[in-house]
């Protein structure tokens, strides 16, 4: 929670406003979502990120519809997808276009996320083209198959 400059309050990372996992697989975009009490008319938020230590940016986080309880408002923002690396990032009240919370510079220690796979490394020398589960008991490969369609084809010999 975070005491803005007017004297709203933002607050991020709870049930009703959830934010990145620890671990965020290669790739996928992460939500972050902010809430605001009291929602005044020319309210904002932004979203300053960082990776691995590298200069800072931003991304616009957009106002949901739907009120999170009476006098907030919610804001969702979606964190580029990365290859790797730990992502620092603090949400940004803005008024009018202006900031008027903390911002990623001033803050001692930033929510954070790390970019990283999520599968486990194979744990023993067996061929993963058997499909027999590794030493944990669980399979080697975790894939769920997808019905997609069916075709049935003719085929006429001359």
């Amino acid at each position: 929670m975070q005491r803005a400059r007017d004297g709203s309050v933002l607050w991020w990372g709870t049930a009703d406003t959830p934010g990145p996992e620890p671990i965020v697989a290669p790739g996928v975009a992460a939500p972050v979502s902010v809430a605001v009490s009291p929602p005044l008319p020319g309210h904002s938020v932004t979203v300053e990120y960082r990776i691995d230590g590298g200069p800072v940016q931003e991304t616009p986080a957009l106002a949901e519809s739907s009120p999170l309880e009476v006098g907030a408002r919610v804001f969702r923002a979606m964190l580029p997808g990365q290859a790797a690396g730990l992502i620092e990032y603090i949400p940004v009240l803005r008024f009018v276009g202006r900031p008027i919370s903390a911002r990623l510079e001033e803050q001692a220690q930033p929510p954070r996320y790390q970019v990283r796979p999520t599968t486990a490394p194979i744990d023993d020398a067996r061929s993963p083209l058997t499909g027999q589960a590794s030493s944990t008991g669980r399979p080697r490969w975790d894939w769920e198959p997808k019905f997609l369609g069916c075709l049935t084809a003719i085929v006429y010999k001359e």
